[in-house]
């Protein structure tokens, strides 16, 4: 098992962002071969450099309790939240 978390960051309206999120197909592929498997969803404002922060803080702690992290890091910080809702907000 690696120790570095599989992690998926969103954009815009939940989307997942492939250029800065671990293969779908590699979590599945974990998924079938491990035992455990622990999904992480962060939760509040919390900006994508938290998210992550957490991610990596996080990650030593699941492994070494035999698990396989997958983190879904939310763009949700407060300015976050404002740029990808700006057209919504004045519309």
């Amino acid at each position: 098992m690696s120790d570095q978390p599989f992690i998926l960051t969103t954009a815009r309206n939940g989307r997942i962002e492939p250029e800065k999120s671990a293969d779908i197909n590699d979590i599945v592929e974990a998924a079938r071969s491990e035992k455990k498997i622990v999904v992480h969803l962060h939760g509040g404002l919390v900006n994508e450099a938290s998210g992550l922060g957490t991610a990596y803080r996080l990650s030593d702690t699941y492994v070494a309790a035999g698990a396989r992290p997958v983190f879904v890091v939310w763009q949700s910080g407060l300015l976050e939240v404002l740029r990808h809702n700006l057209d919504e907000i004045f519309g």
